[in-house]
């Protein structure tokens, strides 16, 4: 039983990989996004109504990542940055509102400072 088990949770992930391929991910970044069950639902919160799934897979693999340092705290994925935070984020990259490192920046304040989102967000907008 645990084999099936297994093997339904392998199919799932192969499946989210897939998705995560059609929306232009590379592989590796679509495999760890999958990879936990927490990450992938807040991926695919974040997405939602966005206008670029790769910046937003970018910065949960590359700075969110970074900040969780072990497999349990990013299988936990027990963040205070919102998938709307991240989506705004990202939207504002895409529209050229602000940078990656402008984005690099809050996104340390919010989660290293447990600065709050939309201050950190209104220093980086009103210093352009």
């Amino acid at each position: 039983m645990s084999l099936r088990k297994d093997d339904y949770k392998e199919r799932l992930i192969d499946e989210k990989i897939a998705r995560y391929l059609k929306l232009g991910i590379p592989e590796k970044i679509a495999s760890l996004l999958a990879k936990y069950v927490n990450v992938s639902e807040f991926f695919d919160k974040s997405i939602e109504g966005g206008k670029s799934p790769v910046t937003v897979a970018n910065m949960i693999v590359g700075q969110i990542f970074s900040f969780l340092s072990t497999e349990v705290k990013k299988e936990e994925f027990s963040i205070n940055v919102t998938p709307e935070n991240l989506r705004t984020l990202s939207n504002l990259i895409f529209e050229n509102k602000i940078n990656s490192a402008n984005a690099k920046v809050i996104l340390k304040d919010v989660l290293e400072m447990n600065s709050d989102f939309d201050t950190s967000l209104n220093k980086i907008l009103s210093a352009s």
